[in-house]
Parts: C-alpha cells; structure tokens; sequence
C-alpha cells in the first residue's frame, strides 16, 4: 500500500527503492522508465511497471522536482472558458502538452488584472515550467519581472505593447477581410459587424476592415446612411455593435465577431 488508510494506521509510503526491488532493478533503471529519460529494455521496463502496478507506487513530483528543475507542468490562463474560441485553444493546448509529457493547470481571469496577477503569482509559486496567457491588457510589474527573469511566458491571440514576450496570434484582419470580400463578391454592400463584448485592439482592426475592403473593391456607397463606429463603451455589454445596417434590402449582409478574444 502506498500510504493509503487502513485499519492498522496509515502505511508508510511506497519509494522508489521499493519498486527497485520488486523489480530486480537498481533504483535509477526505475527512474529511467518513470521519467523516460534513458532507454531501458522493453522486458526490464515491463518488470519496473509491474512492480510500480503491484505496490501502488506513486510518484512524487515535490522530490523530483527538486531533482531535475522541472515540474513537467505548464499554466494557462484564459479569458473566459466559456468562450468556444478559447476552449478550442485549450483543447489543443493539453493534446500537445499531454503528448509532451507534460500536465497543465487551467486558469480562467475573467478579463480582471486583479485575478490574472494571483493566478500568475500562484503558477509561478508552484513551479510551473512556463505559462500560455491571454492577456487582460493590463501590464502588470510581475509581468516584467518575470520576462526579466527568462520565465517563458508566451501571449495568445493578444499582445501587451512594449513586453517582450513570444506569442500565437490569429490574423484577425486577414479573416475580417476574407469574409468580407466573399459577402462582396456574392453582390452585398451594406456590411456590418457585431461584437458579443469590449473588442481588443485586434478585434477593433478586424471590425474596420469593412469599410477598407469596400474601399479597396471600388463599390458604390449605398444611398442609405453609411456605416458608422460609434465609441464601443457607449453600446450595452451584452452586445456591441460597429455597424448599423437595415434588413430591408436584399443586398444587406452581416458578419459576427466572437468578441472579447
């Protein structure tokens, strides 16, 4: 038993020594097989896994962390999990981590500095070898302290000007174009776009690109009012729109944002 509850008290735990012996290994063939880190042969790895399988050897990561510097562990903080365009991120986050060899502790701001600080603060208290973040789009001191101190730390879908940080963004005026230049093509002209909440700055780029791609094809303005952007803050949380359009006309088309992403 490998410190599990009894009758009898609580057993000690199982180490690595342990297995070791069940095993008819040395204590470093085991570590070898746990952590991948030397070939091992398939009949000795197959008797390492029995033994760790019959004494319910569990692994402590605090001892092998100390050991290697490394926690095998990453963070990743998003916005909002709600949000189907960051589940997806998430998704494919952990499929590749996982096949790493890594695990991943999830983090969900809710777009508030104060909250993406304390988990940023805990992640790196925890020894988490690096972080995945979608920033608020507030600049934190910690922020800066850890680029100074080579934490990696890489952006996703937004950026924080002036913070030297790697990241993995989605070329939102390029979609915002593409789907504007097939409405265009299939023959509509009055275009808007909706938001779902505050745009980020890629967002705000992606949402003024109807105007450029009507530009950029030559088409004739409608001759009912053009559309307007009128100052975001101004429109209800729940849906923000830059764009006013009519449904009155056959050549009246719309596109929609996710929104805050």
């Amino acid at each position: 038993m490998n410190g599990i509850p009894g009758g009898q008290g609580e057993a000690p735990p199982i180490t690595l020594n342990d297995v070791a012996r069940a095993a008819g290994v040395s204590a470093t063939t085991v570590s070898h097989v746990i952590n991948g880190t030397r070939f091992v042969a398939p009949a000795t790895t197959e008797r390492v896994m029995w033994a760790i399988e019959q004494l319910r050897y569990e692994v402590n990561f605090n001892a092998r962390n100390l050991k290697t510097g490394r926690s095998q562990v990453i963070g990743v903080l998003i916005s909002d999990v709600t949000n189907p365009h960051f589940s997806g991120v998430v998704r494919g986050v952990e499929d590749v981590a996982t096949r790493a060899g890594y695990q991943m502790i999830l983090c969900n701001t809710d777009e508030d500095p104060d909250k993406e600080l304390t988990y940023l603060r805990m992640l790196r208290s925890k020894g988490v070898d690096g972080a995945l973040m979608v920033p608020t789009g507030v600049r934190h001191d910690y922020m800066d302290h850890l680029v100074q101190a080579a934490f990696p730390l890489v952006f996703v879908d937004r950026v924080l000007p002036d913070v030297p940080c790697d990241a993995v963004l989605a070329d939102n005026v390029g979609g915002a174009h593409a789907a504007v230049s097939h409405l265009i093509r299939l023959g509509h002209q009055r275009i808007g776009v909706t938001c779902s909440a505050m745009p980020t700055p890629g967002a705000r780029k992606a949402s003024s690109r109807p105007l450029r791609c009507l530009t950029l094809q030559s088409r004739p303005p409608p001759s009912s009012p053009p559309i307007t952007s009128p100052p975001w803050a101004r429109w209800p949380r729940s849906t923000r729109v830059a764009g006013a359009f009519r449904k009155t006309s056959p050549w009246s088309a719309s596109a929609t944002s996710s929104g805050r992403r």
